[in-house]
């Protein structure tokens, strides 16, 4: 089940008031990527791109702003089924650290870990 606009509300102003910095990819008036960092604990919390815009670089700028904002490495999950993901992660070097389940949902999710080589 989706959550409501004003639970989505709710739990953003909750993540911004943790230390959350978000980066939106604009084309034209179109919101076609999201960035969510948390650079105090090196966590790159959440990175989309719109279906509509895959392969065009967007992924590719978004996660470089995420390196450039924590260029001491940082950490990230992300679903074992979520193969286009890893394929791009592990394509910009990003290595898997570890398997476990998610803290909140209990399905099973994959670490990893970017560190300057």
């Amino acid at each position: 089940m989706m959550p409501t606009e004003a639970e989505l509300r709710k739990e953003i102003d909750a993540e911004l008031s943790t230390g959350w910095q978000v980066t939106l990819a604009i084309c034209g008036d179109e919101v076609v990527g999201f960035l969510a960092i948390r650079p105090d604990e090196a966590v790159l919390a959440e990175l989309f791109v719109r279906p509509g815009s895959l392969g065009k670089g967007i992924g590719q700028a978004l996660l470089a702003r995420a390196i450039g904002a924590m260029p001491d490495g940082f950490t990230l999950f992300t679903r074992p089924g979520n193969t286009r993901a890893r394929r791009f992660y592990e394509k910009a070097g990003l290595v898997v650290l570890r398997e476990a389940t998610h803290p909140q949902f209990g399905d099973p999710i994959v670490y990893y870990e970017w560190r300057r080589r």
